[in-house]
């Protein structure tokens, strides 16, 4: 599951559209054991494009177990909000419909319950906006209301959330990703400047106040050392950061280190958009990264490093170099 790009439409820097019709479809491939006939024509243009029809069909899953009629495009009102970041034909359970984004929780969906529909209605409500909307999780949504039987594929599950959270916080949030260098890199790597969350970056062993004075070979090379950010803008503070390095190979941007999973795609998008390489590409031989010609101390006066460990003759490389090496082979 690491082809990300193709979950992208990318615009102005921002993800605007996940398509989760080819997302899907892989997951549909990968689940079906097989077809049974005659439906496998009808079938064949879900797997290679990403598309779902409103057909009833019956499939026989990996696991054996036959599933009966599934049926497409049971939900017949979503808003287009929520059509725009993936396709409702999904949805097969006939127990919801009028679905749409929730503002108040990038983890929800709202729906209004088949039983509400006709009470609604009939007293001239707005059906997407009354007292007997429900919310659910997107996962949940996914899990126990749509063709696939994902119960097995807890990681299927948890990747279309963090993907659709994703995309939510980016049409209700207007955090922006910037690259900054220099001495800023020393302050947005203070776990002071962090935001709250239980991620990857709160658990940074950079984070430190004592790590600071550690930060040179980061800070005094900023033609080929820069630092994606992002922030907060309620609170100005990080949610996500990745080292932006210039090797001989092109721009490479190093781990992703965020307070919450959904905020990597974020980062991948924008790497995907500018075609920089990325830890996805770390088989890359011989990335080298030309430094300036200055003493950057012994092993335990710089940084850990997830992907240039040595440092020979003021180049660093993130496979060794000849079998010659200095300090920062320490990690």
């Amino acid at each position: 599951m690491n082809d990300f790009n193709i979950w992208y439409i990318i615009k102005d820097n921002n993800i605007f559209n996940t398509n989760f019709n080819f997302f899907i479809a892989r997951e549909i491939k990968s689940n079906i054991y097989q077809f049974i006939l005659p439906y496998n024509s009808i079938l064949h243009p879900i797997i290679n494009n990403g598309k779902l029809y409103n057909n009833s069909i019956n499939v026989i899953l990996t696991n054996k177990e036959r599933i009966n009629q599934i049926k497409f495009s049971v939900v017949k009102n979503a808003t287009d909000r929520l059509k725009n970041i993936f396709d409702i034909n999904i949805i097969s359970d006939n127990s919801l419909d009028y679905l749409d984004i929730s503002y108040n929780d990038i983890n929800s969906v709202t729906f209004l319950p088949k039983n509400k529909i006709k009470l609604v209605l009939t007293n001239n409500l707005d059906p997407y906006n009354n007292k007997f909307r429900k919310s659910i999780k997107i996962g949940r949504l996914l899990l126990n209301h749509s063709v696939l039987d994902l119960n097995q594929y807890p990681k299927s599950i948890e990747i279309a959330t963090n993907i659709y959270k994703h995309i939510i916080q980016s049409i209700t949030n207007d955090s922006k990703l910037k690259i900054v260098s220099g001495e800023d890199i020393r302050h947005w790597y203070l776990e002071n400047n962090y935001d709250k969350g239980n991620g990857t970056l709160s658990k940074s062993c950079m984070r430190y106040q004592s790590s600071q004075e550690l930060f040179d070979i980061y800070v005094y090379n900023p033609n080929v050392c820069k630092l994606l950010i992002k922030i907060n803008p309620s609170n100005n503070k990080l949610q996500g950061r990745a080292l932006l390095w210039k090797t001989n190979k092109g721009i490479f941007m190093d781990r992703i280190y965020t307070i919450q999973d959904h905020h990597l795609y974020d980062f991948i998008g924008h790497a995907t958009k500018n075609n920089w390489l990325s830890r996805s590409n770390i088989n890359i031989p011989n990335m080298e990264v030309k430094l300036k010609s200055i003493y950057y101390g012994d092993c335990d006066e710089n940084p850990y490093m997830d992907t240039f460990k040595y440092l020979y003759k003021n180049i660093l490389y993130n496979k060794r170099p000849m079998n010659n090496y200095e300090y920062l082979d320490c990690y």
